[in-house]
């Protein structure tokens, strides 16, 4: 059975893809702000976080490393680190800052 913490994991994580969907990726799609199925995964799908980590890339110079409780994200110039307990939830955390500076 699901937890209130995990359902709530769960619905930061669809948020983010969502926005990642929108503001990296750049996809127009009415329904991505209604359901929460109709986005790719790209907080949890391997595949799909190194969609954005091709996205990150043409911006800015970024390093990912891993140690064996956490997973991290940081620009090349060592500021801006990001850290989660999967490398895709790193990868778009880290893009959510970064791309979320154009939108101020």
């Amino acid at each position: 059975m699901t937890n209130d913490k995990e359902l709530r994991e769960l619905d930061e994580m669809r948020s983010l893809d969502r926005w990642i969907a929108q503001h990296v990726m750049h996809w127009k799609h009415p329904r991505f702000a209604d359901s929460f199925n109709a986005c790719p995964n790209y907080s949890t799908s391997p595949a799909a976080a190194m969609e954005v980590l091709k996205k990150i890339h043409e911006k800015a110079c970024v390093t990912t490393w891993s140690n064996s409780h956490f997973h991290f994200c940081q620009l090349g110039t060592g500021e801006d680190l990001v850290k989660a307990q999967t490398l895709e939830l790193a990868i778009c955390r880290f893009a959510r800052r970064l791309f979320g500076q154009e939108d101020k």
